[in-house]
């Protein structure tokens, strides 16, 4: 049996993880809790990961400012849904059961 072959920008876990955090708040979150919910202990790991995202037109970052604070927030692109759906849809394929042939009748 063979299958799609994966994203290999949503392969490794970081970016991986990223998109399905986003993805399970609609679409978009401020940089920190992405960090905080991935368990990245720098904000280094999430940025370097997200310009990768950024880069393959999955993600967008945008910058503003929540009172006087800066806040960057990600937004998950309309072609990062269709990837990190696709991907998820070719992993399913690939860890559902095989089903046997039926047994040739005698």
């Amino acid at each position: 049996m063979t299958f799609p072959p994966l994203d290999p920008v949503l392969q490794h876990g970081i970016r991986f993880t990223i998109m399905i955090l986003l993805d399970r708040v609609d679409g978009t979150a401020p940089f920190v809790d992405i960090a905080r919910a991935a368990g990245l202990k720098n904000s280094g790991s999430l940025s370097v990961h997200g310009r990768v995202l950024e880069e393959a037109g999955l993600i967008k970052f945008s910058k503003s400012f929540r009172g006087r604070r800066p806040l960057t927030t990600l937004a998950m692109t309309a072609r990062g849904k269709r990837a990190l759906t696709k991907h998820l849809e070719t992993l399913a394929q690939m860890s559902a059961p095989e089903t046997a042939a039926p047994p040739e009748a005698a």
